[in-house]
């Protein structure tokens, strides 16, 4: 009688009956070659097939976002697009950061302080957010006032 203990362990080869998928993949290979079918049991090579696109909702914003115009770096005007740009792509936090630069080159430029405005709205600072339109409105208004006694004056 055979104890458990003393059984003959079985290899590994003894159990696994079929061949490598790199031997099965160079057997069909020879097997095109000569103008013969696949076998019906081949078994797909397991090389790593290449990576799928990444979905159509995880791309990032600033892909279809188009470049900001280059008006130089010391312009208020690039820092504004730069700012728009940012806000665009989700960054809101680098869109303050661009419309307060754009704001400190140019204290007259109205347009930052409503997109400021804006960021500070969609932050939830609301008194920000009003005092920015107030003052784009002062500085709109002063314009509109400078244009009508430069065209009186002609």
């Amino acid at each position: 009688m055979v104890e458990p203990s003393a059984r003959e362990p079985t290899r590994s080869a003894d159990i696994i009956s079929r061949p490598s998928s790199d031997k099965l993949r160079r057997s069909s290979e020879t097997k095109d070659l000569e103008g013969s079918s696949k076998p019906a049991n081949a078994v797909p090579s397991q090389e790593p097939a290449i990576a799928p696109p990444p979905p159509r909702g995880s791309t990032p914003a600033t892909v279809d976002v188009p470049l900001a115009r280059d008006f130089g770096v010391n312009d208020a005007r690039y820092y504004r697009e730069r700012g728009v740009l940012a806000y665009r792509s989700g960054d809101v936090y680098l869109a303050l950061v661009h419309f307060n630069l754009a704001i400190s080159l140019d204290p007259n430029f109205s347009d930052a302080f409503i997109d400021r405005g804006v960021v500070y709205h969609r932050l939830g600072d609301l008194e920000r957010a009003f005092a920015d339109v107030a003052a784009a409105k002062r500085i709109d208004d002063s314009n509109r006032g400078n244009a009508a006694v430069n065209a009186a004056s002609r």
